[in-house]
């Protein structure tokens, strides 16, 4: 197990790299395991992580950021929770989604991730699909969630 004290900040961190220490954890080189944002400068990184009836988006570019949380109100509905990042947090936006009642069978997935866009596509159930769309530019990041009833065949 390796630590990255160099990533650590405060005194609870300095608590958790010195009890690391004592039980013989050895401190990270600089890069050691290849996890970094590397340098992010035409380019951008995207993570979601799928929870009990919800999804965490995340999405990071050189100088701005933003995430998305989708999560089933246990009043029904799901609710979503947007903010960004360009110099400071925005507050956190909410609001019901209209047609997406449960989160519980869907799946998501990057549909594209650019340098200064991303695009997030979660299917969700009776064939509704629900897409977040984050544009970036110098005022900041602009995100947009589109739910698309299924087509009539």
């Amino acid at each position: 197990m390796l630590t990255r004290r160099t990533v650590l900040t405060g005194t609870a961190a300095a608590s958790i790299a010195a009890i690391a220490s004592a039980h013989g954890v050895a401190a990270a080189g600089p890069n050691s395991a290849g996890f970094d944002f590397g340098n992010l400068v035409d380019g951008a990184l995207g993570a979601f992580h799928k929870i009990d009836r919800g999804f965490g988006v995340f999405v990071k570019w050189e100088t701005s950021r933003a995430e998305v949380f989708y999560k089933e109100s246990p009043n029904g509905g799901v609710e979503v929770f947007l903010k960004s990042f360009v110099k400071e947090w925005t507050p956190v936006e909410t609001f019901f989604l209209k047609v997406v009642t449960s989160l519980d069978t869907a799946a998501g997935a990057f549909h594209k991730v650019s340098p200064d866009s991303a695009e997030f596509f979660i299917k969700a159930e009776n064939g509704i699909h629900v897409v977040t769309t984050f544009e970036t530019d110098p005022q900041g990041v602009q995100i947009f969630v589109t739910e698309i009833p299924p087509t009539a065949t």
